[in-house]
């Protein structure tokens, strides 16, 4: 986003540390990375276990998995989430 002027510094919107790349907000930083495990306690109150989510679990959605097309409805309405977060300079978090 600051490549093509959208933003005035290339800090991630959500720790101001690294810079934000594509994947970065997504998954590389520690809010959002701290989002995700809370995803998975969330899934896992659900009846719906987890273990892990890998970075391209979140990228791409997870395969062969219980409940396949709802876990993967729930990572895309969580990665716009994070997308929205984003753009209101807000922290992601679950209980939103």
């Amino acid at each position: 986003m600051f490549k093509v002027g959208l933003a005035s510094t290339p800090a991630c919107s959500f720790c101001g540390d690294m810079d934000e790349s594509l994947k970065h907000p997504i998954t590389s930083c520690h809010y959002s990375k701290t989002f995700w495990a809370e995803v998975i306690k969330w899934f896992h109150k659900q009846g719906i276990k987890i273990a892990h989510l890998s970075d391209k679990d979140i990228m791409f959605g997870i395969v062969r998995c219980h409940n396949e097309l709802f876990v993967n409805h729930v990572l895309l309405v969580a990665k716009q989430y994070l997308y929205y977060c984003r753009q209101k300079s807000s922290l992601p978090s679950i209980r939103v």
